[in-house]
C-alpha cells in the first residue's frame, strides 16, 4: 500500500553540488579522451566509403521517381561530366553535411563515455592512449583500419557474387519452380 512515506521515500534526492561538480568533471574528462581520439578521422574515412554508395543510392531512388527522372536525365545528358560529376558532386555534399555533424556527434561521445565511465577511469583510459602501448596502439590503429577495410571490400565482392550466384539458384528453384516437379 502506498501511504506519504512511501511515496516521499520514492522521491529522489536533488543532486548535491559535488556530485554535479563530478558530473562536469567526468564530462570534461571525456571530452579531453573523445580529443584524443580523433574520431574526425575514423568519421572521415567511414563517410569516405560511403560517399560513392550514398551518391548511387540518391541517383537511383531519383531515377525511380518519375517526376524527378526527367531532370537527371536531362542533367546526365547535357551537364557537363554527365552523371559522373553528379554523382561526385551529390558524394562532396554529403561529406560535407556529415563533416557539419561532428561536433554534435563529439558532444554527444563525450556525455556517452561520461556516463559509461567514471572521472578515474576516463583519466586512466586518456593516460593509456597517451603513452606506451596505448599511444602506440592510438597511431597504428589507422593502418589495421585500413588494411581490414581493403580485406572488407575484398570480402564483400566475394560474398556478393557468391550472395548472387546463390540467390539466382534459389529465385530459379523457388521463384520459377524450375528443377520441381510443382
Amino acid at each position: 500500500m502506498l501511504t506519504s512515506g512511501t511515496a516521499l521515500a520514492a522521491v529522489p534526492e536533488p543532486a548535491t553540488a559535488s556530485a554535479i561538480d563530478g558530473e562536469g568533471a567526468s564530462l570534461a574528462a571525456a571530452v579531453k579522451f573523445v580529443d584524443l581520439l580523433q574520431m574526425e578521422r575514423l568519421l572521415d574515412d567511414m563517410v569516405g566509403n560511403l560517399q560513392s554508395l550514398f551518391a548511387d543510392n540518391v541517383i537511383a531512388a531519383i531515377e525511380r521517381d518519375q517526376t524527378q527522372a526527367s531532370y537527371l536525365k536531362t542533367l546526365f545528358e547535357n551537364g557537363r561530366g554527365g552523371r559522373e560529376r553528379f554523382s561526385a558532386i551529390l558524394g562532396e555534399e554529403f561529406r560535407a553535411a556529415m563533416r557539419s555533424k561532428y561536433p554534435t556527434m563529439k558532444n554527444t561521445a563525450a556525455a556517452e563515455y561520461a556516463r559509461l565511465f567514471s572521472l578515474r577511469e576516463l583519466n586512466e583510459l586518456t593516460a593509456f592512449f597517451s603513452t606506451g602501448v596505448g599511444a602506440k596502439w592510438h597511431a597504428l590503429s589507422p593502418k589495421v583500419e585500413k588494411s581490414m577495410s581493403q580485406w572488407g571490400e575484398r570480402a564483400g565482392m566475394e560474398a556478393g557474387g557468391t550472395a548472387l550466384m546463390n540467390a539466382l539458384k534459389r529465385a530459379d528453384t523457388e521463384m520459377l519452380a524450375k528443377g520441381n516437379s510443382q
